[in-house]
């Protein structure tokens, strides 16, 4: 897979350097700040008689959804306040959501939202989304508690830069309009220059183009690491849904060196059939039926690769924001090896299918990518396990349980062996009844008289006729 990787990579980043000799590999967008964009707005400003504020995001904004009050599966599978912030809970990472952007409407994720940036309607506010896709990832990463809901983000503390790129989520191939990937490129570079460190790009383009290639090898250059969905086009008709997803579906930048490919699978550790198949596809995380946050506050049900790739992006910001890891290399494509490695060989397999193309190395674990000594394909982080430190009432609490639980193992072994005795006593009062209340004895033994030896008798004599009477 990592050669395949390389493969691609090295054809892209040649691909780009040529593009960027002969001048054919600007971006649809200009990152703002860009002279070539201050330009054209200069240019734009004249030609126009007066300036206006820009269009609104959405011709139909988004309805309000209801809260969701109970634990959403993904939380209790996770656990994040037993398992993960006793660790890490995401703090002083920045994380940008490159996709369909981050309502600020959403009350779990303001505090935590940063001034983004809007390439679709290039304007410096990137904190509209009209469809919920963008919010949702977000809310994954860092939704903050709250009383009126169980569902929160697995690294809280995390900071969320918007980068709108796309007014609808784009996980397939075929497509009316087709998102440019120099447009999802745009939305790399400029994430990478305001020191983005983890980097979700949920938008799938199928194009291996050179834009896309370089801005991936920047931003990993400059020491991000990329998380990115698969894609939701894997064939649905057999016997192509039993095979690898065919060559011109390949999703970017999952398929590219040193990006985290994430891939869809239920609660029950099943691929979700629409998910990718192929070497791209590094871990599986939660894709079906999956609760989050939505743009006009409350929470809806999401599924695909896209919100999957949350979860793998929670688990990353962890990493990164938890002292003591030697084994992260300071920047460059090491690093994101390093952490992609991290998280494949602390991966828990699912439903037997650890080995698949379609199931990568497993389940994305954060808290064992937090505390876990791995094997030798990763390194060994240099903070072991220990468990969290317990309060006084908690330790008072801890204690009591175990002694309850001492105190009715004994009783219930007490119960069992009055039970056995309260059987075996009546299993003999009932042979006493049936012998009429008489002891049972052994009747004595009687000797009898042994046969008599036998004698020898002649064979004339014992086959002569026999003598007449007399």
């Amino acid at each position: 897979m990592i050669e395949f990787r390389r493969r691609r990579a090295r054809t892209a980043l040649i691909a780009g350097a040529l593009a960027a000799v002969l001048g054919v590999a600007t971006p649809a967008y200009a990152a703002p700040g860009d002279s070539e964009q201050s330009e054209a707005s200069s240019q734009s400003s004249q030609s126009e008689s007066t300036s206006s504020a820009p269009e609104p995001a959405c011709d139909n904004p988004p309805s309000a959804a209801q809260i969701n009050p109970k634990v959403p599966w993904t939380v209790a599978n996770y656990d994040p306040a037993q398992r993960l912030w006793p660790y890490s809970t995401g703090s002083g990472v920045t994380v940008a959501v490159v996709s369909t952007g981050v309502a600020p409407t959403q009350s779990q994720l303001a505090p935590q939202i940063l001034t983004g940036y809007d390439f679709v309607r290039n304007t410096s506010e990137g904190m509209d989304d009209c469809i919920g896709q963008g919010t949702a990832i977000a809310t994954v990463i860092a939704a903050q508690e709250s009383d009126q809901t169980g569902f929160v983000g697995l690294a809280p503390d995390a900071k969320i830069l918007p980068v709108r790129v796309a007014e609808k989520e784009q996980v397939v191939a075929n497509t009316d309009e087709p998102l440019d990937p120099a447009t999802i490129a745009s939305g790399i570079e400029w994430a990478t220059e305001q020191g983005a460190r983890v980097i979700v790009v949920a938008e799938v383009s199928f194009v291996d183009d050179p834009a896309l290639a370089s801005a991936v090898h920047a931003a990993q250059s400059a020491g991000a690491v990329i998380v990115a969905p698969v894609g939701d086009d894997h064939p649905k008709d057999e016997p192509a849904s039993l095979q690898p997803t065919p060559a011109e579906r390949t999703p970017y930048p999952a398929a590219y060196e040193g990006v985290i490919g994430v891939g869809a699978m239920t609660s029950s550790g099943i691929r979700v059939p629409a998910s990718q198949v192929g070497p791209y596809v590094d871990v599986l995380a939660p894709g079906e039926d999956v609760t989050a946050g939505a743009p006009s506050g409350g929470h809806q049900v999401y599924s695909g690769t896209a919100i999957a790739s949350s979860f793998a992006a929670a688990a990353v910001t962890l990493l990164l924001a938890q002292p003591d890891t030697p084994w992260v290399p300071s920047g460059g494509l090491e690093k994101s090896l390093a952490v992609e490695l991290r998280l494949r060989s602390t991966a828990s397999p699912v439903s037997g299918h650890f080995a698949e193309l379609g199931y990568g190395a497993g389940a994305v674990d954060p808290a064992r990518a937090l505390t876990d000594l791995t094997n030798s394909e990763a390194a060994a982080s240099a903070t072991p396990y220990e468990p969290p430190v317990l309060s006084e009432q908690e330790l008072a609490q801890q204690k009591f349980a175990e002694d309850g639980e001492s105190r009715a193992l004994a009783l219930t072994w007490g119960a069992l062996g009055g039970l056995a005795a309260v059987v075996l006593g009546l299993s003999l009062l009932r042979r006493v009844r049936a012998n009429k209340a008489r002891v049972l004895s052994t009747p004595e033994r009687v000797e009898t008289e042994r046969d008599q030896e036998l004698q020898y008798v002649p064979g004339e004599q014992l086959f002569a006729p026999p003598a007449k009477p007399e």
